[in-house]
């Protein structure tokens, strides 16, 4: 087995360069989940049956949902038109104002953060 190099000052205050990346070329850029998803799904199921797996996976959650199953039922619902957008409401306390453009105060605040 090949002796590992002694350190310098032998010294673990050493062993990190400033500056330097002790992985310079990052994570290793792979396929994502989403990525091999589409990717497998676009597929055919098999050669008698043309659907693409994807197609076939939506066509039985269709039918369970039809069947009466309350998960498959959210699941279409929640895909034929988008989810529901949430709408947040925000109170702002205008104690600074002092007359002027209300509106242009509410839109300088807002853009500020504040």
């Amino acid at each position: 087995m090949a002796k590992k190099p002694e350190k310098q000052d032998g010294s673990r205050a050493t062993q990190f360069k400033p500056g330097v990346s002790g992985n310079p070329g990052g994570q290793s850029k792979g396929p994502t989940i989403p990525k091999l998803l589409r990717e497998i799904t676009s597929k055919k199921v098999s050669l008698k049956d043309k659907r693409t797996k994807m197609q076939a996976i939506l066509e039985r959650a269709v039918k369970q949902a039809m069947a009466g199953h309350k998960e498959a039922r959210e699941f279409v619902a929640s895909r034929m038109e988008g989810k529901a957008i949430e709408r947040i409401a925000q109170e702002i306390q205008l104690t600074d104002f002092t007359g002027g453009n209300a509106e242009e105060y509410v839109r300088s605040k807002l853009s500020n953060g504040d």
